[in-house]
């Protein structure tokens, strides 16, 4: 499948699929190396801007709740630098997205709460998450 062609089965719903072209120019404008890629099959595609189509695919639908686990993983500092930039100016109206990431710093700033976990347990909610953070995550 292309890029378009991922794009647009993410407008799962009625609405979304009606809006499709809309909104492909919503998630152009977060992801912008995505716009000359449309044609492209996913699979010549290098890992960074795999992971864009997977996130722009996901902001094709009507969700009101994004979650997004670990979406710095195994990309260049550079290339996550840039995604997760992108991440936090997308608008979420009335909804939320929760992002799952270990890399602490790539987060800084741009969220409304941080909350810390280890070994599947919570470490004192956003307090003790913000001191993680200022630490570098360990």
């Amino acid at each position: 499948m292309t890029v378009a062609e991922h794009l647009d089965s993410g407008a799962t719903t009625r609405r979304a699929w009606r809006e499709r072209r809309t909104r492909k120019e919503r998630v152009l404008a977060i992801f912008p190396p995505l716009t000359n890629l449309l044609s492209v099959p996913v699979g010549r595609l290098s890992g960074g801007e795999r992971r864009m189509v997977s996130l722009a695919r996901g902001l094709m639908g009507d969700a009101s709740l994004l979650l997004i686990d670990e979406p710095s993983l195994g990309l260049a500092p550079k290339i996550s630098k840039s995604l997760m930039e992108a991440l936090m100016h997308i608008d979420l109206k009335y909804g939320a997205m929760v992002i799952a990431e270990q890399d602490l710093s790539r987060l800084q700033g741009g969220m409304s709460r941080l909350v810390g976990l280890h070994a599947g347990k919570l470490k004192g909610g956003a307090a003790a998450a913000l001191t993680l953070l200022g630490s570098g995550g360990s």
